[in-house]
């Protein structure tokens, strides 16, 4: 008797720190953890209970061996690191038993970075989408700008596969990082947030400022810069400050939400915040430009240093000669700080959290459906799953037949 699969296609769309691999390896997980009840059964083992089955399966070594034979897939992002990030295009090949058909099911499909750099290869995977394939765009409710960018990435996917006579709908929105929303949302962090953030710039105006910026690839190392006095502040090092404030004063007490990455997106949106609210930019070529390279680029540009010189010629450059390249393609993005107040700031965090007109506009216009997630606490990701695997289709070995003899 030939056994049934049921497959769900997906495509991943977001801005670059929406979350899109972090919601992956919650997927992951949750498959990962299915499977293991599956196999605690077959080996006539005690089921854990919900609370320390993630902490049982994990070291369960002969499980993680089975796990990485029959499923690698979901094993690779069970153990991603996922401060790398998604460099260009992954595959997606998750493997799960499917008890209601006797038969398996195949979650497949694309995960793509969210930088702008990657517009040609969305439109590459737009054109690759089937009748039944799920685009999941994703959401970072903690980031107005950054939910911006995933609405235009939307449009322009939308766009190629009506051209295609496809669907109108193959969206699932997801706003993703609801529990960061809620520690930033209070008001208590939002004052001391924004004086802590005054305190480094009323430094800066007083004697100057030392910052120790993590390397990229390994945190334990870091970039250390000397700030001169200055009244003035170029981006790079305003979006430098604002984390630099997170990771010495709010990540140590909220570890596990507020993460290295998460700091990392929000002090470039709250940096481009502010360069725009304070120089009055607002519909403007340089506004445009800022917006160019921050969109291309993931977060922090300090730690892009040793990226800016690639000739041979030049391996020998010391720190001073790194940082002034970088001043010299940010140099026409600079506040004074002289009119910034505590505030200010707050006000700038609150309108970074207000995502509801674009939530709004994502109900009105696409009506698919939605989820609101915390994809590192796995909040949301079983309902996901479940509605992924709802809409599954049946595929036997007689129906890929005839649809290959109906593409002759």
């Amino acid at each position: 008797m030939e056994m049934p699969s049921r497959t769900v296609e997906i495509i991943m769309l977001g801005d670059g720190l929406s979350g899109k691999t972090t919601l992956l390896k919650a997927i992951a997980t949750e498959i990962a953890l299915l499977e293991y009840e599956h196999y605690l059964r077959e080996k006539k083992q005690k089921i854990p209970n919900e609370v320390t089955n993630l902490d049982i399966m994990l070291k369960d070594s002969e499980y993680d061996s089975w796990l990485r034979e029959k499923n690698p897939n979901v094993h690779s992002y069970l153990h991603t690191n996922l401060k790398t990030g998604t460099l260009g295009i992954e595959t997606i090949n998750f493997l799960l038993k499917d008890p209601k058909h006797n038969g398996v099911i195949k979650l497949k499909g694309y995960d793509l970075g969210g930088q702008n750099i990657y517009d040609h290869l969305r439109k590459v995977l737009s054109g690759l989408a089937t009748l039944r394939t799920k685009l999941i765009a994703v959401f970072d409710s903690t980031r107005r700008m950054s939910c911006k960018n995933s609405l235009r990435q939307i449009k322009q996917q939308l766009s190629i596969i009506r051209s295609k006579q496809q669907t109108n709908n193959p969206f699932i929105f997801v706003f993703n990082k609801i529990d960061l929303k809620e520690i930033l949302s209070d008001t208590a962090f939002q004052e001391k947030f924004s004086k802590s953030v005054m305190n480094r710039f009323d430094a800066l105006k007083r004697h100057g400022l030392t910052l120790n910026i993590p390397h990229l690839l390994d945190s334990s190392q870091f970039i250390t810069i000397q700030l001169p006095k200055s009244d003035e502040i170029g981006f790079e090092n305003l979006e430098a400050i604002i984390y630099d404030t997170f990771r010495q004063e709010f990540i140590p007490k909220h570890r596990d939400i507020i993460t290295e990455e998460n700091a990392k997106a929000l002090a470039r949106e709250l940096a481009y915040l502010l360069m725009k609210d304070s120089n009055g930019l607002e519909g403007t070529e340089t506004l445009l430009r800022l917006e160019q390279i921050i969109f291309a680029e993931r977060p922090l540009a300090l730690q892009y240093l040793k990226n800016l010189v690639l000739n041979s010629d030049k391996k020998n450059l010391e720190l001073k000669d790194y940082l002034q390249l970088l001043r010299m393609r940010y140099e026409e993005f600079v506040i004074d700080l002289k009119d910034v107040t505590s505030e200010r700031i707050k006000s700038l965090l609150e309108l970074s959290l207000h995502i509801e007109p674009i939530l709004k506009e994502v109900q009105a216009t696409y009506k698919g459906p939605m989820f609101r997630t915390n994809a590192l606490g796995r909040e949301g990701i079983r309902e996901l799953l479940h509605h992924l695997i709802e809409h599954s289709e049946v595929v036997t070995e007689n129906v890929r037949k005839v649809r290959l003899r109906s593409l002759k």
